[in-house]
């Protein structure tokens, strides 16, 4: 099961596209190829280039972590654990900060959403708050 599909923000025929098979394709749109295919331990929902392109972050759900990898050469450039399955990535401060969204099992099981923000350089949590339905609730910001 294919679940998104986040496009490079300078070069719009490369698209990630995260997968219920524990992989993340990186597919060129124009030769109609996958360029590279990264493989991890569970399933992966979710993938965002940052802003510059510099930057491809993928949300690996029921192991709670965000990887980070240089799209030029897929190295992993950092590991970052979660409080929550991120089944959403976004970017924030022109790809300082990554945004991680999603169920918030592991701490509070009660709460059924939550949203970390990590600074991507250290790998901190910036920020934390969850949700019941849509209000925030139990905010942290550090």
């Amino acid at each position: 099961m294919i679940w998104g599909v986040d496009f490079h923000p300078l070069r719009p025929e490369v698209a990630a596209v995260p997968s219920g098979d524990k992989t993340l394709r990186v597919v060129d749109l124009r030769q109609l190829t996958v360029a590279a295919t990264l493989s991890f331990e569970d399933e992966v929902h979710s993938a965002a280039f940052s802003p510059s392109g510099l930057t491809l972050a993928v949300g690996v759900v029921d192991v709670f972590r965000v990887e980070l990898f240089d799209p030029e050469t897929w190295v992993r450039l950092r590991t970052i654990p979660t409080n929550a399955s991120p089944r959403w990535l976004g970017w924030l401060s022109e790809g300082r900060l990554v945004v991680c969204m999603g169920p918030f099992f592991r701490k509070h099981p009660v709460l059924p959403a939550s949203m970390q923000v990590f600074e991507v350089e250290t790998g901190v949590d910036e920020m934390r708050a969850g949700f019941d339905g849509d209000k925030p609730v139990n905010v942290q910001v550090k």
